[in-house]
């Protein structure tokens, strides 16, 4: 009947940490006084201490249990009651929840996940490559151009960079059009298909439109940024009778995550919340990159997206955000082969050219 969720709580001491409990399980359940309740509403509707323990200077675990009845049948409840007015804490971080419990179970996690996509590819078991064509700026036939260099060259996934949308120099459709266009012609040159995704994130039902244009064309998915529109419209979309591989992009997350006391931890987050979504592909900042993302977080990050224990498929790891060429080998050590590495400016940057540059990415990941 009840569903656990999890979160560290920042206090001086643990009178102070089971105070902020106290008020986040009615916040999160009938947000209320106590004396107004009737004694069933309290009983049944308001969440439920039922650990607390200190982990850490000033830092306690805690869980609370809510009716599952809360819960309705959708993504969005789900995330109110994760996240609702806890969200306006400043001392509260959300670590985990009972995924198994939950009644939503069927429609949460990739649609593919890891086996799913390597049958698509017909690779499988080695690491996967992934770019993203760019700057914004270039024309559609530009942009074509790039897909056709990097699929001749044998990169597996070829994305729009986050910030092509439906711009005047490059209109969603007629980048689509173009871009597979380059896809079919690389695939006649060489054999091998490469799986073009264009950003489809948009305002409201534009989304889906878009999402639908991306079936017709026969994209071989999409990218997607649940935070610009909507985790429970990326949900939607894994939900569809006829769906696509989806690749979620963390633009405008950052504040979710960022220290000293996140909304969510990194793993929770992009490990499991985004994985429970929908996401077949979860792009986070990799170590060492533009961003500031530890080792460990990443590890952890990886770890929560494979793991056995959640109720439904895995999903790829995609460190990106500055991942160099160089340091491929390293982290194919460290991330395993279920991990799609992504990357940009370094292949741009390759003295030999586009081309060459993805061939030798592919080697890289092939001598695995």
């Amino acid at each position: 009947m009840h569903v656990k969720i999890a979160y560290l709580v920042s206090a001086q001491n643990l009178t102070e940490a089971k105070k902020t409990c106290h008020k986040v399980r009615y916040e999160q359940s009938v947000e209320l006084p106590d004396n107004t309740l009737s004694s069933y509403i309290r009983e049944n509707y308001v969440g439920h201490l039922e650990d607390i323990q200190e982990i850490g200077n000033e830092t306690y675990y805690a869980e609370i249990s809510y009716n599952k009845e809360l819960l309705g049948d959708d993504f969005s409840q789900l995330l109110n009651v994760l996240f609702g007015n806890v969200s306006l804490f400043d001392n509260v971080t959300i670590c985990g929840i009972d995924w198994k419990s939950l009644p939503i179970t069927e429609r949460l996690g990739p649609r593919f996940g890891i086996p799913g996509i390597r049958a698509l590819l017909q690779v499988p078991d080695r690491a996967l490559t992934c770019t993203a064509i760019k700057p914004v700026g270039f024309t559609s036939s530009e942009l074509a151009e790039l897909v056709h260099q990097f699929s001749v060259g044998g990169i597996d996934i070829i994305k729009d960079d986050h910030g092509l949308s439906n711009q005047s120099f490059s209109t969603f459709t007629s980048r689509v059009d173009a871009c597979m266009n380059a896809v079919n012609q690389s695939e006649d040159e060489t054999g091998k298909r490469s799986l073009y995704f264009p950003n489809i994130t948009a305002d409201g039902s534009e989304t889906i439109k878009r999402f639908e244009y991306a079936i017709e064309k026969n994209c071989g998915g999409v990218l997607v940024c649940p935070q610009l529109c909507g985790l429970g419209s990326v949900n939607q979309l894994r939900n569809l009778n006829q769906t696509l591989p989806i690749m979620a992009h963390p633009a405008f997350s950052g504040a979710y995550v960022r220290e000293p006391v996140p909304a969510f931890t990194k793993a929770f987050y992009y490990g499991e919340l985004w994985r429970a979504m929908g996401a077949d592909f979860v792009i986070y900042p990799n170590y060492g990159g533009r961003f500031s993302f530890r080792l460990e977080e990443c590890l952890e990050i990886n770890t929560a997206l494979r793991k056995d224990s959640l109720p439904f498929k895995k999903s790829f790891a995609t460190p990106g955000g500055g991942l160099q060429r160089n340091t491929i080998p390293r982290f194919l050590h460290d991330y395993g082969n279920d991990t799609v590495f992504l990357i940009g400016g370094s292949l741009y940057q390759h003295p030999k050219g586009i081309k060459y540059g993805a061939k030798e990415f592919l080697e890289m990941v092939s001598d695995s």
